[in-house]
């Protein structure tokens, strides 16, 4: 990858990334308690979102691109219009960090995660509590739904990944092999793998199908990894410290190695359209590759 466009974003940290469905706009949000929205290629502002009191940690578009959830350290998720930035709800009732928010695929619900180790079902677009899922007793770290709307991915400061079924919170099954807590989780667009980012500093691939580990790749060095694939789910963007990888899911081989200047980075993400790779970091930055020049 040549040097990347940089945008300099936010005010502290750059906490997450997204493109909209069209690739036509980029959202970002910080720990200066707002989000940001703008223009592809531009990479103009057309929008600030404000109303947390302190960091929004995760963003996540509804299915019809009409409504953004957040998720804040000030325990709130709130729910806007989209793309204008109108607040439409505050959910409250977690007591801690709301670490992940994601709508579900058919938009019927939202589901957050929180230091207090609780995963809340949300239902849309009343906003009612439908659940809350116990899940560890420690940090709930990564949340994600499976294509079929009901199955929901979680993991956090504990080294498995757990499913459960959404909403009623039934167990479906545990993952295991990480050894240490896992902070992060990947679905391919296709639905067909799952990438877990383990502080042990191993990467997994599993079947979506069977749940069998598919490949491991070992970082060897402990850490904070984001991950996210390409549109046709063939290379997996990888961000650690310094340096952005891209690794060949076919060939199970690291393709290109990319070398930045943060030491904190935070987010990573594909446009659809596949031609952009935005990476959120520490430095307040946002840096965007084109990957057709390339």
């Amino acid at each position: 990858m040549k040097e990347p466009k940089i945008i300099k974003a936010h005010k502290s940290y750059v906490t997450d990334v997204l493109f909209t469905p069209d690739s036509h706009l980029l959202v970002s949000s910080g720990m200066d308690n707002v989000i940001k929205i703008w223009t592809v290629p531009g990479w103009q502002l057309t929008g600030t979102f404000t109303g947390h009191t302190r960091s929004v940690n995760s963003i996540s578009l509804s299915p019809d691109v009409q409504t953004l959830a957040s998720g804040s350290t000030d325990t709130t998720v709130k729910l806007w219009s989209f793309p204008d930035g109108g607040e439409e709800l505050t959910l409250k009732g977690h007591k801690k960090t709301v670490a992940c928010v994601n709508m579900s695929p058919a938009g019927n619900s939202l589901v957050s995660g929180s230091y207090e180790g609780k995963v809340k079902v949300w239902s849309l677009p009343i906003g009612d509590e439908i659940n809350t899922i116990n899940v560890f007793k420690r940090n709930v770290a990564a949340t994600i739904f499976l294509p079929d709307n009901k199955t929901l991915i979680v993991s956090g400061l504990n080294n498995e990944i757990i499913l459960y079924e959404i909403p009623s919170g039934e167990l479906i099954g545990k993952l295991t092999g990480h050894k240490i807590a896992v902070t992060d989780l990947t679905l391919s667009r296709d639905g067909k793998f799952l990438v877990s980012s383990g502080y042990d500093g191993m990467i997994k691939l599993w079947s979506a199908k069977n749940w069998e580990t598919i490949h491991t790749i070992d970082l060897k060095t402990e850490g904070y990894f984001k991950t996210a694939f390409s549109p046709d789910s063939k290379i997996l963007a990888i961000v650690a410290a310094y340096k952005v990888l891209l690794w060949s899911v076919e060939q199970a081989e690291i393709l290109e190695e990319q070398k930045i200047k943060p030491k904190g980075v935070t987010s990573v993400e594909f446009s659809p359209d596949g031609n952009w790779i935005a990476v959120g970091a520490a430095d307040k930055k946002i840096r965007l590759w084109n990957t057709q020049r390339n």
